[in-house]
């Protein structure tokens, strides 16, 4: 796979924090009731991508328990203020990078990270006004992270 092609998957998978936020402001109403789906729905996509991962390379068992550990700190990590979603997009850019190396593996992840996002980018939607609004662009725009480290890692590796 060449990098232009990586890149432009990387990009796509990034923009369902978008897709999902644009969703949002289009059905406000819909914020309140479908919070706990919202949340529901992250934590099943994020379980498919390690099942996946899981399924099609054969990683070392120590560092798969690391991988997992490290996921389930972070799922299970509910203090006030914290979020998560910026640590979890770095786990999945090292997964998007792994998923690469196998052309079926990488559709399947990609489009689950893709998927990932559009209940994320929702729950970061916060009914209100353009601060809120403008807050939410913000925090969004705090997981490029995970395009940037994806990139970093296909070109050193």
């Amino acid at each position: 796979m060449n990098t232009l092609n990586y890149s432009l998957t990387a990009i796509t998978a990034y923009l369902g924090l978008f897709a999902g936020f644009i969703l949002a402001a289009i059905a406000k109403e819909e914020l309140k009731q479908g919070k706990r789906y919202f949340i529901f729905l992250q934590k099943i996509i994020l379980l498919l991508v390690f099942v996946f991962l899981l399924a099609f390379i054969k990683l070392d068992y120590v560092l798969l328990l690391v991988i997992l550990s490290f996921s389930v700190i972070c799922l299970l990590r509910r203090k006030k203020g914290f979020n998560e979603v910026p640590y979890i997009y770095i786990i999945l850019s090292v997964i998007f990078y792994l998923a690469s190396k196998k052309p079926g593996l990488f559709v399947i992840e990609s489009s689950l990270m893709f998927l990932y996002g559009l209940p994320t980018g929702s729950l970061a939607a916060k009914s209100g006004g353009k601060k809120e609004r403008k807050r939410a662009v913000i925090d969004i725009l705090k997981n490029i992270v995970f395009v940037a480290l994806a990139i970093v890692l296909y070109l050193i590796f």
